[in-house]
């Protein structure tokens, strides 16, 4: 049975499919900040101009590619946008399931 090409693609070039991993997390992350942004009414100018964050920032922060965002410059972008940030750490288990409101939950 022949490979598929994405296993090919794996053997082949292991980083192309770590980069898409964390491309897959970038855009979950991006997406999500971006829902509460838009549900909450605002447009990017709107949040530039009513928190400390330049627009190249939002837009770096709501980019679906690229490196993922800082964890101060989300913070700040949630607090612009009147949003929460739930962060946990646990040397056990974290079940996303505890957190049924959530847009993202990253499991690492």
């Amino acid at each position: 049975m022949p490979n598929s090409f994405r296993s090919e693609l794996h053997e082949l070039r292991p980083d192309v499919e770590e980069a898409a991993h964390k491309n897959r997390e970038n855009r979950r992350i991006a997406l999500a900040l971006r829902s509460v942004r838009k549900d909450n009414g605002l447009t990017q100018h709107d949040l530039a101009s009513s928190s400390d964050l330049t627009m190249d920032e939002i837009e770096r922060i709501e980019a679906a590619s690229g490196d993922l965002p800082k964890l101060e410059d989300v913070i700040r972008y949630m607090e612009a946008c009147g949003g929460h940030l739930v962060l946990a750490v646990s040397g056990s288990e974290i079940y996303a399931d505890a957190f049924p409101d959530a847009r993202v939950a990253l499991a690492v």
